[in-house]
């Protein structure tokens, strides 16, 4: 089945989306397209203190319920990436002189960008070095070079790291994907990147990160909220959007987001509502009117993201697509019979 949320994306970035200011509530947008430096670069939209994760003790449903004592999106915990802070920083002194020789300045910043994050991503202490020499380009690049064989490789004109895909299979029994949250990936991460090969080294790097490196996202989630928010045109309306404005107007629910796992409540039976268990602790729905929460196979997590994304509200916002093209099983597995070749 086509991915729908993907296509209209496409076709917002297409017609020039701009994002949600800060300290807009009605209608203005200030531009957010990506240059050459993409989203989410040096202090991205919701910069340091973005909010904490979902979760804390007793965060499984239950008598608990979810959150525990320290609630759900609490204050703490979301920074800038650094990886990709660092990575803006290298990619741009490669563009501006000759201090990759093997490639041409003026087309190195992107293999040299996607190369970084992935050498940042096997070696965590690069963006500690790239800060440490706070953006001197003919001391930074020759010192990652030495300590980094797959930046080295990219800037010598090597084939770099590429997304993965048919050319470039992952390793056996690397994770490439996650079983949380349905389309975070596809809407929130990389996605008005008008740089293909980065989008897809971002979606990836995110694909795989375990749950202590989530948090990391959260300043990249909040940037395309920004965005999303401003679909209806009314910017501030967004679920958990901070009505005040500023620059942490939307940590709350990226720091939500980010903490990519599905919640349930145990001691329930029916589970009607995608989101529901988050929907409760923010009070959106009544107490115990959401069911388990989780996800089944028919609910339309794709309406419901829009909904919460752009509207603020669990219903509203649609992409058209009501119906799956088979009908759902009864029974174990559950899930509709592939679609026919054709």
């Amino acid at each position: 089945m086509k991915n729908w949320m993907t296509v209209a994306l496409a076709a917002g970035l297409s017609m020039g989306v701009s994002a949600c200011d800060d300290d807009d509530t009605t209608g203005g947008t200030a531009d957010m397209m990506p240059g050459a430096g993409g989203m989410g670069g040096a202090g991205g939209m919701g910069g340091a203190g973005g909010a904490g994760g979902a979760g804390g003790a007793g965060s499984m449903g239950g008598a608990g319920g979810m959150g525990g004592a320290g609630g759900m999106g609490g204050e703490g915990g979301g920074m800038a990436d650094p990886c990709m802070t660092a990575c803006t920083t290298l990619a741009d002194c490669a563009a501006q002189d000759d201090y990759c020789p093997g490639i041409d300045p003026g087309e190195s910043r992107d293999g040299l960008y996607a190369g970084c994050l992935e050498s940042c991503a096997n070696m965590v202490a690069l963006a500690t070095i790239v800060n440490n020499f706070a953006g001197n380009c003919a001391q930074v690049i020759p010192t990652v070079s030495t300590a980094s064989a797959d930046f080295a490789a990219s800037c010598e004109g090597a084939v770099g790291p590429q997304p993965l895909g048919a050319g470039n299979p992952p390793a056996l029994g690397a994770q490439i994907d996650r079983n949380g949250r349905p389309a975070i990936a596809t809407a929130l991460i990389g996605t008005f990147n008008g740089d293909a090969a980065a989008r897809g080294m971002l979606k990836d790097r995110y694909n795989a990160a375990g749950p202590d490196a989530w948090g990391g996202f959260t300043a990249e989630i909040a940037a395309n909220l920004a965005i999303l928010d401003s679909l209806d045109t009314v910017c501030g309306n967004q679920l958990l959007a901070d009505a005040a404005g500023g620059a942490g107007r939307y940590n709350a629910l990226a720091g939500v987001l980010a903490d990519d796992q599905l919640y349930i409540f145990s001691d329930r039976g029916a589970c009607p509502e995608y989101l529901g268990a988050e929907a409760e602790v923010v009070s959106v729905l009544e107490a115990g009117t959401a069911g388990c929460g989780g996800r089944i196979p028919a609910g339309d997590v794709i309406d419901r993201s829009y909904s919460v994304l752009a509207a603020g509200a669990l219903a509203g916002v649609g992409d058209g697509v009501d119906a799956n093209d088979n009908a759902f099983l009864d029974a174990f597995p559950f899930l509709a019979a592939p679609n026919a070749a054709e």
